[in-house]
């Protein structure tokens, strides 16, 4: 646990790396779109091309194989009230410590930019703060994973064990081409990922100005920094879900 909870803070350098080289010009994004449609229209290996990243390439494989259509408006799974009820009971320890970190989040304009979300294993919101008719699938009683809403940042942040950024069209749905998410895993004793912390902000403009660029790298340390501090508090505590 130790190596996996010491590693978050430095793990994301590649993401911030990443957000800091991109163009303000349209062709950064323009290149990922184009790279997915000729994945999508022509089953070209998105592998080859240098825009995409593996991770990305590999979560879109895997949300095609899925069976998962790019155009699905409606996405997530919904679940019952009686089943929500029963995944916070299960989590109530972790949610209680996740609440007790939220005022630097809250102390942000949440409220019109951003959602943030506390996610478990499995996609289902815990925490919910911000505005939620971001995208319109988002509430408590939404499931939302890889099979059910293709490549996102808290899916693939679980799957690698470490922060991730996913930009616009690096989403496998179209839905979500409007959105960057700033994602960080919640990492147990035994090493298993058991949740994540996800920061979505819109892109109206489908490009990213200085102004965008600075507030995803701020997005990203804050989201890495309070996943570090609760995996350190879980450590301390030694419990696990």
């Amino acid at each position: 646990m130790d190596d996996a909870t010491d590693s978050l803070d430095i793990n994301y350098a590649s993401d911030l790396q990443l957000i800091r080289s991109m163009h303000e010009d349209d062709s950064f994004w323009d290149s990922i779109l184009d790279a997915k449609l000729d994945f999508l229209n022509n089953g070209t290996d998105p592998h080859l091309a240098p825009c995409v990243r593996p991770e990305i390439a590999d979560s879109w494989i895997n949300s095609r194989d899925n069976g998962l259509d790019p155009d699905e408006e409606n996405l997530g799974e919904y679940i019952s009230e009686e089943a929500y009820e029963e995944t916070l009971a299960k989590n109530a320890q972790l949610i209680a410590t996740v609440k007790s970190l939220l005022r630097s989040v809250e102390s942000l304009n949440l409220q019109n930019d951003y959602i943030f979300e506390f996610l478990d294993a499995n996609g289902t919101p815990l925490v919910l703060i911000g505005n939620l008719r971001l995208h319109r699938f988002v509430g408590l009683n939404y499931r939302c994973n890889e099979r059910n809403m293709g490549t996102n940042a808290h899916s693939l942040c679980m799957r690698h064990k470490k922060p991730f950024v996913i930009i616009g069209p690096e989403h496998y749905c179209f839905k979500l081409q409007g959105l960057i998410a700033c994602a960080a895993p919640l990492i147990d004793q035994s090493g298993t990922s058991i949740g994540a912390l996800t920061l979505t902000q819109p892109i109206s403009d489908n490009s990213l100005t200085s102004a965008n660029k600075k507030l995803l790298a701020h997005a990203m340390s804050l989201v890495s920094s309070l996943a570090t501090t609760i995996n350190g508090q879980m450590r301390l505590h030694e419990y696990d879900i």
